[in-house]
């Protein structure tokens, strides 16, 4: 934890970089607020701390002084205000909020998302050969059974996607022409989210 570096606003100041230990360290002590825009390497902009920080460093207090649209507890789950930005987090949200189709996902989430589906079935791949065979006609137990867990989550991720540049989910629908469609789905989902609230959350 303490090789991830911050950067926070203070006033019209950047200050940093601090570890996540002295952030931790300055929330306790008020010098950053759930609204203190935050920055690390890998964000695409400053935002608030109270959506960009870690789920461990967000306190119950943030969590709780939420607006009523938003429901309160964990930092993972139904908070759609909370957008993670690291990978562990990333999936903690996705499976936290595994039927939650409203809301908005950002660039990352989805794409951590994505990688984290890529990495599991590769390495589900080479269990299922080593232990049944790598032949075409061999069976495959195990990462059928992750991809049918994992299904509609990753539906829910790319229905917030969508949500996040402004698109109903129903356009995911063009992903069935062949090529042209899958062609256009990924360039939609590397565009990055519109930076205000839109009819789908806040962002």
């Amino acid at each position: 934890m303490a090789d991830v570096v911050w950067y926070y606003a203070e006033g019209n100041e950047q200050k940093g970089p601090v570890s996540e230990e002295d952030v931790a360290d300055l929330i306790a002590r008020g010098t950053i607020r759930a609204d203190t825009l935050v920055w690390r390497d890998g964000m695409e902009t400053w935002a608030p701390a109270r959506s960009s920080l870690p789920g461990a460093l967000i306190p119950q207090g943030w969590v709780d002084a939420l607006p009523p649209m938003a429901p309160t507890g964990a930092a993972y789950g139904g908070d759609d205000y909370y957008h993670p930005t690291a990978f562990a987090d990333v999936i903690k949200t996705a499976l936290a909020r595994y039927v939650q189709f409203q809301g908005r996902a950002r660039r990352s989430e989805y794409w951590y998302w994505v990688l984290f589906i890529v990495l599991v079935s590769i390495g589900l791949a080479l269990v299922d050969g080593a232990i049944f065979g790598f032949d075409e006609t061999d069976i495959a137990v195990f990462g059928p059974i992750f991809s049918l867990a994992t299904f509609v989550p990753s539906l829910s991720v790319g229905f917030r996607r969508m949500h996040d540049i402004g698109r109903t989910a129903w356009w995911l629908l063009i992903g069935l022409i062949p090529i042209i469609g899958t062609i256009i789905i990924i360039y939609w989902f590397v565009q990055p989210g519109q930076p205000n609230d839109n009819q789908y959350g806040p962002a």
